[in-house]
């Protein structure tokens, strides 16, 4: 069994974490010296093996392993993935996937593609071409998901599918959007649309809403989620990446749906946090996968403060001597294991109080933090909605001002033009006019009037556009 936590040193909590727990699982991941592969392999299942890898390889990047667990874990990494890569099967619509499985192909698709990035040495120029194309067609079929999810999809797959589609299909945006837009023209999709976008839609369209009363007899807090805790911490990872990524100005979609994301990001994350009970929400899968949702999402978005309580007692369940057993795993079950292993990673990686003792983090999870649900925390998160609401109109309104601005200027500087030219002509001839101006002195007097007052109300104009578009 882990060390408990009350028996943890002076060390900064994930100092701790990371020796009793975190490389504990990893090591059993390895323990089959007999096999080329990685544990969860023996049971066949690709998405186990993929989120291993994923695991092992975030460890393994933190630079706390010695050498020699960072070989093997290379090793077995890679033949890993090539066992992976032998199991991707065509399918009847066109493209490839695993087991015909959108959450399955979605996973095992980000793992191949950043394996072939950071290994790139371990594979041959044949399996890197292998590998190339096995993306390629795998693309082709989760955008074709993707834009079929509202006829026949759905019945098969829930809103989790559809999120690790969506998280797929920006990691392939991220990296070469040619290739999907590719993908997207294959499948017959308009130019203005995005499969990100239709994606993104169709999430926030499946959401539920719920008012949830609060402990201290306010108002009840409204908050959204898909079916479950765990269900909700998938989805809402996807929207906070899709969030991310619009705001990077990386789609091009005419259509984007960053603002109700947004909106439903803020919520879930309060359902979340009011729906965990003893430290759980649910079965022992779902508080390991939602724990590690959870803090993603906060990580992502970045103006959320995380609920230490909530974190705390996720871990200290979850690392509880009855279920973190010696070896490392989680009950031995490897597809809990996985999702122990990727959320104390994250917890190492992203809590901020990790970084304190064990004791301060005690003091300040359980005395410091709310244990009721908080309505001020609800409305904070309500008005962080419309403070960004808030800020992107205006932004859109100094853009118009700026728009109309320049288009009075070019206005103005052409009637000053027009009228220029018209005095040059006929100061020298080339125009005629039929009135005669008695007093010539009367006619200089206009011309320099006008010559200094044009210049001057575009100026004044300009001045006066630029105050208001800064107020």
């Amino acid at each position: 069994m882990g060390l408990p936590f009350y028996e943890f040193s002076s060390r900064p909590f994930r100092s701790e974490l990371l020796d009793n727990f975190i490389v504990p699982a990893a090591r059993w991941f390895l323990r089959d010296s007999s096999s080329p592969y990685l544990l969860p392999q023996t049971s066949g299942s690709n998405w186990e093996c993929s989120l291993a890898i994923d695991f092992l390889v975030g460890l393994a990047k933190e630079g706390v392993l010695s050498a020699e667990l960072v070989s093997t874990i290379s090793d077995k990494c890679i033949a890993t993935t090539r066992w992976l890569l032998s199991q991707a099967r065509s399918e009847s619509e066109g493209g490839r996937s695993w087991d015909g499985v959108s959450w399955d192909t979605a996973v095992v698709c980000r793992t191949l593609s950043r394996m072939a990035r950071d290994f790139r040495d371990g594979f041959s120029n044949q399996e890197q071409s292998q590998i190339a194309n096995v993306v390629n067609e795998v693309v082709h079929w989760l955008v074709g998901q993707a834009l079929r999810w509202k006829d026949d999809i759905r019945y098969t797959g829930g809103p989790p599918d559809l999120a690790q589609v969506l998280i797929t299909l920006i990691d392939v945006a991220n990296r070469d959007s040619d290739l999907l837009k590719r993908a997207e023209g294959a499948n017959s999709l308009e130019v203005t649309r995005s499969a990100i976008d239709e994606a993104a839609r169709l999430l926030i369209a499946m959401s539920e809403t719920q008012r949830l009363p609060v402990n201290s007899g306010g108002n009840p807090i409204e908050v959204c989620y898909w079916v479950d805790a765990f269900n909700s911490s998938e989805v809402v990872e996807a929207l906070a990446r899709y969030v991310a990524f619009r705001r990077a100005g990386k789609g091009w979609g005419s259509v984007s749906h960053e603002k109700s994301a947004r909106r439903s990001i803020y919520r879930c994350v309060r359902y979340l946090e009011c729906t965990q009970s003893e430290g759980t929400w649910g079965g022992v899968a779902d508080t390991c996968g939602t724990l590690y949702g959870y803090l993603t999402v906060l990580d992502l978005v970045g103006n959320i403060d995380h609920q230490h309580h909530v974190v705390f007692k996720a871990l200290r369940w979850m690392c509880d001597e009855n279920q973190s057993l010696d070896d490392g795993s989680f009950l031995h079950t490897s597809y809990v294991t996985v999702f122990y292993s990727l959320a104390l990673l994250s917890a190492y990686r992203t809590w901020p109080l990790g970084n304190k003792p064990a004791s301060e983090v005690y003091d300040v999870s359980l005395w410091l933090a709310p244990n009721l649900v908080s309505e001020e925390r609800s409305i904070r998160l309500e008005l962080e909605i419309e403070h960004e609401d808030l800020q992107h109109e205006l932004t859109i309104v100094r853009d118009s001002l700026r728009a109309s601005r320049l288009q009075v200027m070019s206005w103005l500087v052409g009637v000053a033009t027009a009228m220029l030219a018209v005095l040059v002509l006929v100061l020298s001839g080339g125009l005629s006019v039929s009135a005669t101006i008695q007093d010539s002195s009367l006619f200089w007097t206009i011309v320099g009037i006008t010559i200094p007052v044009i210049p001057s109300v575009v100026g004044g104009y300009r001045a006066l556009a630029s105050k208001k578009a800064s107020e």
